[in-house]
């Protein structure tokens, strides 16, 4: 039986959260899925508003900022405040948080590599392009 397209996203995502906790397993970090995607959306986009992070995460502005406070308190992520409007709270990498971004990184392309296993050369390829293009659509289809 086909799956929907709805159908076929969520499975898609299932399957990326699912190497990403098996990565993060494999890296023995002690943070959260959700901690890391902050990270990867620092290290993305650079300096970003708590309000910004909230709504890519599609959480709270006081989810965001209590996730943070651990990344802060680990020495990975800086806040500091809006020189034009010094409501806004930003956050951005520290170079600590940007290596272990970078060792995340290298974790996933080494797990993941691991992982396709079955797949032959061409279809990971596909994959990657596959992948890469979905993400572009999403980030624009959510802004």
């Amino acid at each position: 039986m086909a799956l929907s397209g709805c159908e076929c996203i969520v499975d898609a995502f299932i399957g990326y959260q699912g190497i990403t906790k098996r990565a993060l397993l494999k890296h023995k970090s002690d943070l959260k899925p959700s901690q890391i995607m902050m990270l990867t959306l620092l290290d993305m986009n650079g300096q970003t508003s708590m309000g910004a992070l909230a709504s890519q995460l599609a959480i709270s502005k006081e989810q965001a900022s209590r996730a943070i406070v651990r990344l802060v308190d680990s020495g990975y992520v800086e806040r500091s405040h809006d020189a034009a409007n010094r409501r806004v709270v930003n956050a951005s990498l520290t170079e600590e948080g940007a290596r272990l971004v970078d060792a995340l990184h290298d974790v996933y392309d080494e797990f993941l590599w691991e992982g396709l296993g079955r797949l032959d050369e061409g279809e990971k390829q596909e994959l990657v392009e596959i992948s890469c293009r979905a993400a572009e659509l999403l980030q624009k289809a959510l802004g």
